[in-house]
């Protein structure tokens, strides 16, 4: 587990580079619309009436935070998904151990870092509205 963790950092500083620039050279032209596809949006009250596809230049905090929101979504769903098979998967170890302490430490080891991805999640959902409150 110790070896993963700088995997996923390193991955992730890396996609922090390369998806700036991939955008950049496929976004050429100027975006003059965003299809708001999020219904979360129209939590800010700003976005409440915003016609879909939208004025870039008018709404652009719209829009941004609908992507924002559709990545954020996308993420929690993923991660809950991993945790509850990764509680599952460490609940049969626990179960199957036969004695074996080893085996029921390590279905310990794999229940505690799914709860810490729940925990994760739970701030995937939390971010839009953290960003949004350093964007407004």
């Amino acid at each position: 587990m110790k070896k993963i963790i700088p995997g996923l950092i390193l991955i992730s500083l890396l996609a922090l580079v390369v998806v700036p620039m991939v955008v950049n050279a496929v976004g050429e032209t100027m975006v003059t619309s965003c299809t708001i596809r999020t219904t979360d949006v129209t939590l800010l009250t700003e976005c409440a009436g915003v016609p879909s596809p939208a004025p870039y230049d008018t709404w652009a905090i719209c829009c941004i935070m609908d992507r924002i929101y559709m990545i954020t979504n996308w993420i929690f769903l993923l991660l809950m998904a991993l945790a509850i098979i990764f509680v599952l998967y460490g609940g049969f170890l626990i179960i199957a151990a036969g004695g074996s302490e080893e085996r029921v430490l390590k279905g310990r080891s794999y229940i505690m870092w799914a709860l810490v991805g729940f925990a994760v999640a739970i701030l995937a959902k939390a971010l839009p509205k953290i960003a949004y409150y350093f964007v407004k």
